[in-house]
């Protein structure tokens, strides 16, 4: 059965269903293919499609989709202020100063090697954690590196969205309010009657 976020997306026109699947991630492409690809019989169909999509991006699209993923700057400034958003606090004073100036250094020349910004696979975690982590992912070759960052981005987009339709309701803006309307009630129908029902379990990474 569908929910009520699904149905409310649903109902969305194009443009406002972009901007909800735009939460989720930042490829205009992806967005776009999931906005026509409506209705969703329900979130294992909505996840199934959304993955399929994800595969079919490009590196343009995944850059696209880089560029609205906070920049490590954010969990940085974060440390500094003392305030790791759940993480692992690192080490005060001069060792922050070291290893800030180590982590920026490190930054750079990954970026030189891979032509995308860094992004951790674990944004909670310490600044010594970051800097071991880009050490040892700059060995990578960069499809390699391409290919682990594009599978977690992924996972990360694929949570975000069950997450969003689990509480989704239209905001400001998104074009659509939800309520009991004929024709509400008509998507709902449309939705949950299809002849080659969905299964209910879906596994989108493999």
């Amino acid at each position: 059965m569908s929910t009520a976020g699904i149905i409310a997306v649903n109902q969305l026109p194009l443009a406002d269903a972009m901007k909800v699947f735009g939460r989720c991630c930042g490829s205009s492409a992806w967005a776009m293919q999931m906005a026509r690809g409506r209705p969703y019989h329900d979130l294992a169909e909505m996840l199934r499609f959304a993955d399929l999509k994800f595969r079919s991006l490009t590196r343009k699209d995944w850059l696209e989709a880089f560029i609205h993923i906070p920049d490590v700057s954010e969990i940085v400034k974060r440390h500094e202020e003392g305030i790791p958003a759940g993480g692992v606090a690192s080490s005060n004073g001069a060792d922050l100063t070291k290893t800030i100036g180590t982590l920026d250094r490190m930054l750079v020349r990954y970026h030189r090697k891979f032509g995308h910004k860094f992004i951790p696979l674990d944004e909670n975690a310490s600044l010594e954690t970051l800097v071991a982590e880009i050490s040892n992912r700059h060995r990578n070759r960069p499809p390699e590196e391409m290919e682990l960052v594009c599978f977690n981005r992924r996972q990360a987009s694929l949570r975000i969205l069950a997450e969003m339709m689990a509480t989704y309701r239209p905001q400001e803006g998104d074009g659509v309010t939800v309520r009991s309307t004929v024709a509400g009630e008509k998507l709902a129908e449309m939705a949950n009657d299809r002849s080659e029902p969905t299964p209910s379990v879906v596994s989108p990474i493999e």
